[in-house]
């Protein structure tokens, strides 16, 4: 399943949902880098940027293990967590985090 959003500015943010995948992790990590590559080989000019000429991808990858108590919003929140890491780690990259059993403090 793929959700997208499309803010004020006109940046993107996208879900994307990989059920019952084997070796997630590695498989989520490379869907991810996947498209940050794609996104860079189009080679948009990003005009009215101070940090690069062309558009780029930043992207937060959440891999679950395990039976997940949590509730669907708990988790984007985590995945965007990811997505905001990626983003302050410097832009143009792929974060991943991983998430097993009952996580304290997110609601179930």
């Amino acid at each position: 399943m793929l959700h997208a959003r499309v803010d004020t500015a006109q940046r993107e943010e996208f879900a994307c949902i990989l059920p019952g995948s084997p070796h997630a992790q590695a498989l989520a990590l490379a869907v991810a880098e996947q498209a940050r590559l794609a996104v860079a080989a189009l080679g948009i000019a990003h005009a009215h940027s101070d940090v690069t000429a062309h558009v780029t991808a930043s992207l937060g990858v959440l891999t679950l293990e395990g039976a997940q108590p949590h509730t669907p919003d708990a988790l984007l929140r985590l995945a965007d967590g990811a997505l905001y890491r990626a983003k302050r780690e410097g832009r143009n990259r792929v974060v991943g985090v991983t998430v097993g059993g009952r996580m304290p403090g997110l609601p179930t």
